[in-house]
């Protein structure tokens, strides 16, 4: 504890008490600032996490609100699928009419056996072990048929898209075909979420 200044006013000790706790006081209202400033720092970073986590709240529910409407949409158009017994030539001729890519291959039994695309037809075009006008789809199509769940999110297609070097997948559920989304699709639906990812970006700007 500091004793107490001496009584004679004005002398020497009485000012060097004076300025010592001048000084003191300076260092004190230092130290004042500097925690103040460190907690309203911790206050404004607090609010700004606290506004991330709203924003990112809000960006994964539109999204996600967003995704099951996207699927729903696809599973509702007409899946058009062939035969394995139609001939390559009504293949492509089928492809010209409907304005598609690709199309997948049926058994009798109308499970999916196979996808055969436009590349397939043309890679097969001077192939002289094949006959385009008579020769069955079944010869080109490509047996692995990659699928993907009714669940599957358009970022998903995408990667299964880049990594197999496709631009169709097969919409499955178990054995049952429920449709095919193309590469089309998939870049239509990333521009909406960016779009959609954009405006709350500037909403959280802007509030």
């Amino acid at each position: 504890m500091s004793a107490e200044p001496p009584l004679i006013i004005g002398g020497m000790e009485h000012r060097q008490w004076v300025y010592s706790y001048f000084y003191q006081l300076i260092e004190w209202v230092g130290v004042c600032q500097t925690t103040l400033f460190h907690f309203k720092s911790k206050i404004e970073l607090y609010h700004l996490e606290q506004k991330t986590i709203i924003v990112k709240k809000g960006i994964n529910f539109f999204m996600e609100d967003k995704l099951k409407p996207f699927i729903k949409k696809l599973l509702k158009r007409d899946c058009i699928t062939v035969s394995y017994e139609a001939t390559i030539k009504e293949v492509a001729a089928l492809l010209a009419k409907k304005s598609i890519g690709a199309v997948p291959v049926t058994n009798e039994n109308e499970e999916v056996i196979g996808i055969v695309s436009e590349r397939d037809i043309v890679r097969n075009l001077n192939n002289r072990d094949v006959d385009i006008t008579s020769e069955k789809v079944a010869t080109i199509m490509t047996k692995s048929v990659i699928s993907a769940p009714k669940t599957v999110s358009s970022s998903d297609l995408m990667e299964i898209m880049t990594e197999n070097k496709i631009r169709h997948v097969v919409i499955m559920e178990g054995k049952a075909l429920l449709g095919i989304v193309s590469i089309g699709d998939v870049v239509k639906r990333l521009i909406e979420k960016l779009e959609g990812e954009a405006e709350q970006l500037r909403f959280f700007i802007n509030s």
